[in-house]
């Protein structure tokens, strides 16, 4: 059986239950049967006796404990262990609880894949008019779907809600639907107009709303990014947010960690690619998203008609592309469209945010701390040994922050 997603080919093979529970995940993320693709990845569910995983812990991960050795990469827990090969070819889980994988740990091992092929996904929904996209990302319980929802009746095209999948292509980031449906707590919305359907993939006590009248899109151009918060104000208001806020709330609702650590620089460069071709605000949410969603509506669809570029926007290519590039050695980093930039600890991947000033020291201890010292004297016409100073003491910083930059 295999199925596609993006242009990934899955193929799935071994115990029914798991088969049957996997195929429930990939539907829900909006894979189709693909009878006659070519897969990338040939899953097999096992129910033999599980192998105990013996290298190098990189990761923890949900309930999952993820190690690394030279056969590839291993997903533990007490329910299920899952190994990836090194080539990311081929997959195996051995079921060790209950009678079928658990939905962390095949979803895992599906967003993997997905990573692998420069597919990242996003805590976020998603809505367009035409190929103009807005982004709204945050934390659950902040109102990205009851936004979404209201949007959506009021004619905006519905790509995607919760997660979204950014994939680059020629330096430009285009957003994929993950999930097609809208969830949402039934007791918050008692008088909504539509049917709630159980879901057993989704955790608490979130539903899938089924309404008539949803338009909706695979893809769209993110051409803007909202950061929503719920207020008690009866009005809806936007405000600007400057591109280290907007990289910082990215970073907050991403899988930077995941299972690999080793890919977080390259997704933080998507996330920086992102952040320059968006215009960002903080959605601070009134009752008009309930009370009068047309209103809500109009002023977001006057975002996005200034928010689009003057110049076309690359033409997404069919499904995800090859296997991404590794990451670049060194704490993830990526400069900001003004001048700011944004620094990955390299223990737990938090963001760190620069000022234009810091990122630019950053960016010149790249060289090595004398040679730094002597770009910035050159830039800034400021006496060498105060240069000196500064720059030493910004490197002394990060290194008792456990951060190598600019050894001498």
């Amino acid at each position: 059986m295999v199925f596609a997603l993006h242009g990934l080919g899955l193929r799935l093979d071994g115990a029914p239950a798991s088969v049957a529970r996997a195929t429930e995940i990939l539907a829900h993320f909006g894979a189709t049967p693909a009878p006659d693709a070519r897969p990338d990845l040939h899953v097999t569910f096992d129910a033999d006796a599980a192998p105990t995983p013996a290298g190098e812990v990189t990761a923890h991960h949900l309930d999952l404990t993820v190690t690394r050795d030279d056969h590839g990469l291993w997903l533990a827990s007490a329910a299920a262990v899952a190994w990836i090969d090194v080539d990311g070819v081929r997959s195996r889980t051995w079921v060790v609880r209950g009678d079928m994988v658990p939905i962390p740990v095949f979803t895992a091992v599906l967003f993997h894949q997905l990573r692998l092929r420069g597919g990242y996904a996003l805590h976020a929904a998603c809505v367009a008019e035409g190929e103009a996209g807005a982004l709204i990302v945050g934390p659950s319980g902040t109102g990205k779907s009851t936004l979404t929802l209201a949007l959506a009746r009021q004619g905006l095209e519905l790509v995607s809600d919760d997660s979204v999948l950014l994939a680059t292509d020629t330096g430009h980031v285009h957003a994929l639907a993950l999930r097609r449906g809208i969830h949402l707590d039934p007791a918050d919305h008692p008088d909504v107009d539509g049917t709630f359907v159980p879901c057993p993939l989704l955790e608490g006590t979130k539903q899938e709303l089924v309404v008539a009248g949803v338009r909706r899109r695979a893809s769209c151009d993110p051409v803007l990014l909202l950061i929503p918060e719920l207020s008690h104000e009866p009005r809806t208001t936007f405000e600007p947010l400057s591109p280290v806020d907007a990289c910082w709330a990215l970073c907050a609702e991403s899988r930077l960690p995941e299972l690999d650590r080793r890919d977080a620089g390259t997704h933080l460069a998507v996330l920086g690619v992102l952040v320059g071709q968006v215009r960002a605000y903080r959605a601070r949410l009134g009752t008009d998203v309930r009370t009068d969603p047309a209103r809500v509506a109009d002023e977001l669809r006057a975002l996005l008609a200034a928010s689009r570029p003057t110049r076309a926007s690359p033409e997404r290519p069919e499904g995800l592309g090859p296997r991404a590039a590794p990451s670049p050695a060194g704490a993830p980093y990526t400069r900001l469209p003004d001048g700011s930039g944004v620094v990955l600890h390299p223990d737990d991947l938090a963001p760190i945010a620069l000022d234009p000033q810091g990122a630019r020291v950053w960016e010149a201890l790249g060289e090595g701390l004398e040679a730094a010292v002597d770009a910035l004297t050159a830039e800034s016409g400021a006496p060498r040994d105060e240069v000196a100073a500064a720059v030493t003491t910004f490197a002394e910083e990060l290194r008792e922050a456990g951060i190598e930059r600019g050894a001498p």
